[in-house]
């Protein structure tokens, strides 16, 4: 009894033994397959980069031509045209360098730091960018804009910040009602909370069906 005892015992060690072993193997090659995967990734990573970065310089050079030729018009055409026209030229030349700044920033943040840059911006300046920005899209539809001034500093990333505006503001001029004029408000509400602001904006256009309210926050809904 004892004897068969002692067999089952070594029995049961090597087939433990075995299961080691294999358990083993197997961490080993899992080991082996998430280096591979890794490598893999990094290199997919490295070329993602320099592809993005060769996008990147491909707008630079029509981007520097808009800026450049825009402000040739301000500088050596101002008493040849109208304030209208001056004016549309430098409309013209702010926005080739905010979308030049834009657009490095956008690459920076998504592809080699993956950081975003908070400071401290005063809520009228942000207001302000983004006005000029929906100017021509405004004005085509007639619309009206009013930013409550507001003597707020907020802790952001200036131009992620500009860009959720600038979303939110061309959809209220872009789905406005049929023949009436956008009228959009925007500004902060009233509270006792000292470390956030709510920020409000008001629109008379056609709102947004309840069924799409849970997919409004949504990075992609297909």
């Amino acid at each position: 009894s004892r004897g068969l005892g002692d067999v089952y015992k070594r029995q049961i060690e090597k087939d433990q033994a075995k299961l080691i072993a294999l358990n083993n193997k197997s961490t080993f090659d899992s080991n082996a397959t998430l280096n591979s995967t890794n490598k893999e990734l990094e290199k997919s990573n490295q070329r993602l980069i320099k592809l993005a970065n060769n996008i990147s310089r491909q707008f630079e050079e029509p981007l520097q031509i808009i800026n450049e030729s825009s402000q040739k018009v301000v500088e050596f055409h101002k008493d040849d045209l109208s304030e209208e026209k001056i004016e549309q030229a430098r409309r013209i030349n702010s926005s080739s360098k905010r979308l030049k700044t834009m657009i490095q920033h956008l690459f920076n943040l998504s592809i080699i730091d993956g950081n975003v840059r908070f400071d401290q911006i005063p809520l009228n300046e942000i207001f302000t960018i983004v006005r000029e920005s929906i100017h021509e899209m405004l004005e085509k539809k007639s619309g009206i804009i009013i930013f409550e001034s507001i003597d707020k500093i907020v802790y952001c990333d200036k131009l992620l910040m500009n860009q959720v505006f600038y979303n939110i503001i061309s959809n209220a001029i872009k789905y406005s009602r049929e023949n009436i004029s956008p009228f959009i408000n925007v500004g902060v509400l009233n509270t006792n909370d000292l470390d956030f602001i709510t920020i409000y904006i008001r629109d008379n256009g056609i709102g947004i069906a309840e069924d799409y309210f849970e997919y409004i926050l949504s990075l992609i809904h297909i």
